[in-house]
């Protein structure tokens, strides 16, 4: 069971990949404007964000109860489902209380409130903020370090057990 749920979310998130970059690609870049062509980072921005913590977070949390008991159960995969993304991550974070992950999936949170104070400007300020050049740079390269501490925290999580071997593999 562990490993099925665990394959499942991770097909699902290369499924809303998958479908959402081909989308991106059926339009030629030439005929978008500039404000076009925000607007789409601008969404592919909010998609990467939310999509990755949803997903990594149920992950990681099957992963922490694997690496703690040997197995996860038909309630661990309910208790899992019944709490939010950032409620998983403060679930692992008070199990390992003062360790190196814990401190890792705090400031994992902490880019994903920033991520939120960003989007939550009006739309034509966020266009802005992506037309500009350097300013959307910046939020890319923190977008790429979001998902590198997720990453972190999932390998210091799993490494050493199997089901973090099948998920990779």
């Amino acid at each position: 069971m562990k490993h099925a749920l665990a394959n499942d979310i991770l097909r699902y998130w290369r499924t809303l990949c998958l479908n959402y970059e081909a989308g991106s690609s059926e339009r030629s870049k030439r005929e978008q404007s500039q404000r076009d062509r925000s607007k789409r980072k601008i969404k592919n921005y909010k998609l990467r964000h939310s999509r990755m913590l949803t997903c990594y977070s149920a992950v990681l949390f099957l992963l922490f109860v694997y690496e703690k008991n040997k197995t996860v159960t038909i309630p661990d995969a309910q208790k899992m489902v019944a709490l939010t993304p950032t409620e998983r991550l403060e679930f692992v974070i008070n199990e390992l209380k003062d360790s190196d992950p814990a401190k890792w999936i705090d400031e994992l949170l902490g880019k994903y409130e920033r991520f939120l104070e960003i989007t939550s400007v009006s739309e034509d300020d966020l266009i802005q903020l992506f037309l500009d050049e350097a300013e959307a740079r910046n939020l890319r390269n923190e977008q790429s370090d979001f998902g590198d501490l997720a990453y972190k925290v999932l390998y210091s999580i799993g490494h050493d057990n199997s089901l973090y071997r099948r998920l990779v593999i």
